[in-house]
């Protein structure tokens, strides 16, 4: 039965809903039923509000971290790779997943180098998010950077990246057709649109 929706507006017209602690699922028993190079699956027997049973396949992920780069222009560093998933070539701001005991900001960092062989310093968070709660733990965290110098880059040996500046007011056209499809990019440049108060 789906919960009863009210409207709260002592909290600035949240939607809210009743009794929502009772639709959480609780886990019975899992088991790790692929371990991969860079995430897991978990199979997890839950048990729903209503007493059933179900199972729930979860990947199991570090989380991973992206930054808007900006030049002294604004414009917006971008980088171009082929990915297998989507069988295409996709747009994307740089990012990369968290290593062990790294956090979201030297995540950034380094991977912003290793893609591009841009140097930032100082990143701003802009926001953080769960790409797709329906099935994997993976938190995403975007930022926002200046380009501070050019290094060298360092990617990895499976990895073939090409990377480039364009204009602002470009880089937000190439969402409105299509041509960016990558969710965190998206964000990523309308959230630093929004907080630099861009106009396009």
């Amino acid at each position: 039965m789906i919960p009863q929706i009210e409207k709260n507006t002592s909290q600035g017209g949240i939607i809210m809903e009743k009794n929502i602690k009772s639709s959480v699922e609780k886990t019975l028993e899992s088991e790790m039923v692929f371990k991969g190079k860079f995430f897991g699956i978990r199979r997890h027997q839950v048990i729903l509000p209503d007493g059933k049973k179900a199972v729930r396949e979860i990947a199991e992920h570090p989380g991973a971290a992206g930054c808007v780069v900006l030049n002294e222009k604004n414009e917006i560093l971008l980088v171009k790779q082929y990915r297998k998933a989507a069988e295409q070539v996709l747009a994307e701001i740089p990012a990369g997943k968290i290593d062990k005991n790294e956090s979201p900001e030297s995540c950034v960092v380094r991977e912003v180098e290793e893609e591009t062989g841009i140097i930032i310093t100082e990143p701003l968070k802009l926001s953080e998010f769960y790409p797709s709660p329906g099935f994997t733990t993976e938190k995403m965290f975007i930022y926002l950077a200046k380009a501070k110098d050019r290094g060298e880059t360092h990617q990895m040996d499976d990895e073939c990246i090409w990377s480039g500046f364009v204009p602002f007011h470009q880089a937000f056209d190439m969402i409105k057709t299509g041509e960016v499809q990558d969710a965190k990019t998206i964000i990523g440049i309308l959230c630093a649109k929004e907080k630099l108060k861009i106009t396009c």
